[in-house]
């Protein structure tokens, strides 16, 4: 019984640990989302991290997909792959933009993307506050 307990409070700390983690940096933030968004596909996960006009379209995009879903349109069953690389641009105003180069693979198409996260410190977390995104043409 000691064991079972010993390992609940240990999966706890963990996952206390994970959830403030992505709160931490810019970066921890920023990364959070685009797994969330891009590889994950979970919008609402998505959600944690964002505000404002970034928080507004994600409400938007999940009640899409619930219409879509009671209409009988199901989700895929296989995820695209994703890949990516990060730079962050300090922009002076406390603000830091995080620019994602993310390839992505989908039922034998490639395509690529250019994604550009605006975070800012709110009280004691780091938050989406800007989104950007366009297909990048060409590319392989």
């Amino acid at each position: 019984m000691k064991c079972l307990a010993s390992r609940a409070i240990c999966a706890l700390v963990v996952l206390g640990w994970i959830a403030c983690s992505r709160d931490r940096s810019p970066r921890a933030t920023a990364d959070f989302f685009v797994d969330k968004y891009y590889i994950e596909i979970d919008p609402t996960a998505a959600l944690e991290v964002a505000e404002g006009d970034v928080a507004d379209r994600l409400k938007k995009e999940r009640a899409l997909v619930a219409i879509a879903q009671s209409q009988g349109v199901g989700q895929t069953q296989v995820l695209p792959r994703v890949f990516y690389s990060a730079r962050a641009e300090p922009t002076g105003d406390g603000v830091t933009r995080m620019v994602y180069d993310l390839s992505i693979d989908s039922g034998g198409q490639r395509f690529h993307k250019e994604v550009t996260l605006m975070v800012a410190r709110r009280a004691d977390a780091f938050r989406i506050t800007g989104w950007t995104e366009h297909e990048e043409a060409g590319r392989h």
